[in-house]
């Protein structure tokens, strides 16, 4: 609520005028001799005033309320970038471990060659112990790629197309 103040007065202290007027909020000050046209006319602008602090104070409500809004969008479109950029570096992983596989891919017939053809062949054992280890480390490395690989298409969301019918979907 709004209240206007004015006051009237044959006093004309300036000091005590300044103190009403900033202590008390006094929206006018009417000192002697006043007549009722000056009277009418300060209450109708009192009164206009009145009505425009009340539109402010909407107004500022309102405003409130939208940047509250506005905040709450800004917030959630964030949280939605975030998730736009975890999924681009999901899919980047996913394209560079696919690139990975690939290479590995073309050389796992190498090592499976490799490891048929060391089958009841007698190597010396320093070699035969490296070959060994060299070939369960790939399949570590295949293991592992692989698994990079199923990571990256399991966070995917694909979107598909579907009609419906308007009464469908109003019921």
């Amino acid at each position: 609520m709004v209240t206007i103040r004015m006051i009237l007065s044959a006093y004309s202290d300036v000091n005590a005028m300044l103190a009403a007027i900033n202590k008390g909020h006094v929206y006018r000050f009417l000192l002697k001799p006043w007549g009722h046209t000056d009277i009418a006319q300060a209450i109708h602008q009192g009164l206009d005033y009145r009505d425009t602090m009340r539109a402010n104070r909407r107004l500022a409500s309102k405003l409130r309320r939208r940047n509250q809004q506005i905040e709450h969008s800004q917030e959630q479109l964030e949280a939605a970038e975030e998730q736009l950029v975890r999924a681009a570096k999901l899919a980047t992983i996913g394209q560079i471990t696919a690139g990975v596989m690939n290479q590995l891919e073309r050389h796992r017939g190498d090592v499976a060659a490799i490891e048929e053809a060391l089958t009841g062949v007698d190597v010396p054992e320093p070699i035969a112990s490296r070959v060994s280890a060299g070939l369960a480390s790939l399949a570590d490395l295949f293991h592992t790629v692989d698994e990079l690989l199923a990571f990256s298409r399991l966070q995917r969301h694909g979107l598909a197309r579907t009609w419906f019918e308007l009464d469908e979907v109003i019921r």
